[in-house]
């Protein structure tokens, strides 16, 4: 499926036989598929992207990290999913968990870390049956 000496990580698979994974592209990780090909490229604030899950519609979530940041976002589309928040008076800060999960059809699992005084503190995992982005977030 893959060749070369390229690092090819965390893949994934839909019902349809469709497998993406993440390579490193220009230095950074990026999404590729079997079928599409790259299918993230470096946008905004964001370098690399990471982690991909695959639903049979093609769509797909992943990390996209940014210094000790990062968001999980959902394409297509590029909508924000999960973001990191710091509390600039304490140090305190929530960032997503870089794996998340998509299912067949749609439905999301996502994570977040939990920091307080510069150490993780907890992780939690978050189900989306609906499949659309939580209250707050945008799509």
């Amino acid at each position: 499926m893959t060749t070369g000496a390229v690092d090819h990580r965390a893949p994934g698979i839909n019902s349809a036989g469709e497998i993406v994974w993440m390579e490193v592209i220009g230095g950074v990780y990026q999404v590729v598929s079997s079928v599409r090909g790259q299918i993230t490229s470096p946008v905004g604030s964001y370098g690399g992207a990471e982690y991909p899950s695959l639903a049979d519609d093609g769509g797909f979530l992943c990390s996209r990290p940014f210094g000790i940041f990062g968001d999980i976002v959902r394409y297509p589309g590029g909508g924000v999913y999960e973001f990191s928040t710091r509390n600039t008076q304490t140090g305190a800060r929530r960032n997503p968990v870089r794996q998340n999960g998509i299912s067949s059809n749609g439905k999301v699992i996502w994570g977040r870390e939990f920091y307080q005084f510069g150490s993780l503190s907890t992780r939690r995992f978050f189900p989306r049956w609906n499949g659309g982005f939580p209250s707050g977030h945008s799509g």
